[in-house]
């Protein structure tokens, strides 16, 4: 099986280890600096501890071993391991990374997910729960600028719809914008800021567009006040014709 990361010294240019799994980087809640990461299954050799590094990216892997995303750590240090328990002679290292760590516990699963080279489905987002669709945006971002796209409109539809029905979070909207925009596993922004620079990327030229909003009222109800109204303000000042559908 191929791993899925990689500890990489971007100072001198070289692989640290690679792991099939990381327990303890994508987590519920900020962690404090002594806590440690589980790399599990690296094939670094238990006798090469303790060591340090000053310069280290976590990278996620493709099925190919090609990075998905990076993620810059800078310092880290390898405390401690141990032989994994099984037959693949394969070592489970324990690292501090200073309290590094991301607030988006579906990432560990749902990177697996990508890795896997099945191609996203459209709307496989929403067969995760709702407080997980935030991790599902998370790993959307970082792959999507990891394979050098930009963050614009990739397609020409003068319509596009997105469905409230679908969304008990602001991060919902967001998942279901950039798949209605850019196509499954499609980015188009993660906050008010970021929707507002790919809304301008195409400059004043590019056509407008239409954004149908079926089931308006049911994402009214569940997204917080304050985060909706800052993204119907951003898609008013962009020019986006938004048409705000419910039923009856």
């Amino acid at each position: 099986m191929a791993p899925y990361y990689r500890l990489f010294d971007d100072e001198l240019r070289r692989e640290i280890l690679s792991a099939d799994d990381v327990d303890g980087f994508f987590t519920d809640a900020p962690q404090p600096e002594s806590a440690l990461v589980g790399f599990l299954g690296t094939t670094l050799p238990a006798a090469a501890r303790p060591q340090s590094f000053e310069d280290v990216e976590l990278q996620v892997l493709d099925r190919s071993g090609q990075p998905m995303a990076r993620y810059y750590i800078g310092a880290v240090d390898l405390t401690a391991s141990a032989v994994a328990d099984d037959a693949s002679g394969a070592t489970d290292v324990l690292a501090s990374l200073g309290g590094y760590s991301l607030p988006y516990p579906g990432a560990r699963e749902i990177w697996r997910r990508w890795a896997s080279g099945v191609p996203v489905e459209r709307g496989e987002w929403r067969s995760y729960r709702p407080d997980l669709h935030g991790s599902w945006l998370h790993v959307v971002q970082q792959s999507w600028f990891g394979a050098g796209r930009r963050a614009k409109r990739h397609s020409a539809a003068p319509r596009y719809l997105v469905d409230g029905a679908d969304m008990p979070t602001i991060a919902s909207f967001y998942c279901a914008l950039g798949e209605a925009v850019n196509g499954a596993g499609g980015y188009f922004g993660s906050n008010p800021s970021a929707l507002e620079d790919c809304l301008a990327a195409g400059g004043p030229g590019e056509a407008r567009f239409e954004l149908v909003w079926q089931n308006f009222a049911a994402a009214e109800q569940r997204i917080d006040e304050a985060e909706l109204g800052y993204v119907l303000a951003v898609l008013r000042d962009a020019g986006v014709d938004l048409e705000r559908r419910d039923a009856g």
